[in-house]
């Protein structure tokens, strides 16, 4: 199986997840009772794929999909803590046992108006103009300091409030470090600094 520190990892990593996580391993645990499985006969399982796509028929009935969806999630990854290959958890029957599942938890995706540059950039200086009045209201600042960091660098919202700020920065120069999560991951330094144009310029922005 995975070492202490791996599986402490991907349980840190579950941040929020984790009440979801036990609600679904409680519910598989219930299920092992009905059978009159213990721990120690759960290790011993051969195809454990087998046990999973059976919980999974069970529940489908009675629980919603995002549920269900949770569920397999779960129980896969408990399988894979304790050191069963993958094939022998995800193979192609309970790919296709979840198929339809899985589909209907996906969000549905909108039309969603995308600003030109030009545009967004005329709505920052038209902002820059309450802000030099004191006009701009402490919640409209934070945004528009949000909206300015995204404009001048590959983070998003979630990222920014998770970043630290480099105290080690030379004058002029604000540097960002952040661990992405999602998409291509790993740590990123963002450097931004001052332009000529003080009604777009991240550094003004962020004294204000």
């Amino acid at each position: 199986g995975l070492s202490r520190n791996a599986i402490k990892t991907i349980i840190d990593n579950w941040y929020g997840s984790w009440r979801r996580h036990a609600c679904a391993l409680s519910a598989f645990w219930e299920y092992m009772k009905r059978k009159g499985m213990s721990a120690e006969q759960l290790t011993r399982i051969d195809k454990p794929y087998i046990i999973i796509a059976e919980h999974i028929t069970q529940i489908i009935k009675d629980q919603s999909d995002a549920f269900v969806v949770q569920a397999w999630t779960s129980v896969s990854i408990m399988f894979e803590l304790m050191g069963t290959q993958k094939k022998d958890i995800r193979n192609k029957a309970i790919e296709q046992l979840m198929l339809k599942l899985v589909s209907n938890t996906r969000k549905v995706i909108r039309e969603v108006t995308i600003w030109k540059m030009e545009q967004l950039l005329d709505y920052i200086v038209k902002l820059s103009v309450q802000r030099e009045e004191r006009k701009l209201t402490i919640n409209g600042l934070k945004r528009m300091v949000t909206i300015i960091f995204m404009v001048n660098s590959i983070l998003r919202p979630s990222e920014i409030q998770r970043a630290m700020q480099n105290i080690t920065q030379i004058e002029q120069i604000i540097v960002m470090c952040i661990n992405q999560l999602k998409g291509k991951r790993g740590r990123v330094e963002v450097t931004l600094k001052r332009v000529n144009n003080k009604a777009v310029s991240p550094i003004t922005w962020f004294e204000a």
